[in-house]
């Protein structure tokens, strides 16, 4: 089975300019958080910009702040 890791390392190859910035949209959540890990674990240099979807109630303004 693929590790995810590398999923993401090839669909950057194929949508992504080499040396482009690359933005992730972050909630906070564990899926956003999984994703950043991701990531940061294949060496992309990544600006994380946080996105407030108010799905978690108090929990998501707490991740705001």
């Amino acid at each position: 089975m693929e590790s995810i890791e590398k999923s993401i390392r090839e669909l950057l190859n194929k949508y992504c300019s080499n040396g482009a910035p690359l933005y992730a949209g972050i909630s906070g959540g564990a899926d956003s958080m999984a994703l950043l890990t991701a990531l940061h674990k294949i060496g992309a240099k990544v600006t994380a910009l946080h996105v407030n979807f108010h799905l978690r109630g108090d929990e998501s303004d707490q991740d705001q702040l």
